[in-house]
């Protein structure tokens, strides 16, 4: 019995897109405006709420997943600079950011080593600076 089900389960589940960032992200988002429409007693919150749910739902169990992927990759390079932003003030107290003279890329250096020489990963144009 518990095999017939867990197979059923399985079948169910096979060509289903799943979860991804963009669902999270929607889940998250969908279920903090329910807390606060709670909160405040306004009804479009609860209902914007849980038209995000719904799609939260749709998307994992969607059939479709190129258009899914797609979907994510999109939501993914529209996070990209914020992931690079927080990475950069982690780091903050290790490395210094500085940006290339010639072709103006950002390169990491180390901080506190006073005047350096450094050399772009990408254009290979040798400048110093102090960090």
């Amino acid at each position: 019995m518990i095999d017939k089900i867990k197979a059923s389960f399985r079948k169910f589940w096979r060509n289903r897109y799943g979860w991804d960032r963009l669902n999270g992200a929607l889940y998250i988002v969908g279920l903090i405006l329910l807390i606060v429409a709670m909160i405040v007693r306004e009804r479009i919150l609860s209902d914007l709420s849980m038209i995000l749910l719904v799609i939260a739902i749709f998307r994992a169990l969607s059939k479709n997943r190129g258009k899914r992927r797609k979907e994510n990759a999109r939501f993914s390079e529209i996070l990209s600079p914020f992931k690079t932003m927080w990475v950069r003030f982690k780091n903050r107290k290790i490395y210094r950011y500085v940006h290339c003279p010639s072709c103006n890329k950002v390169a990491r250096v180390p901080k506190g080593k006073g005047k350096v020489s450094i050399r772009c990963p990408y254009c290979h144009f040798t400048y110093e600076r102090r960090v």
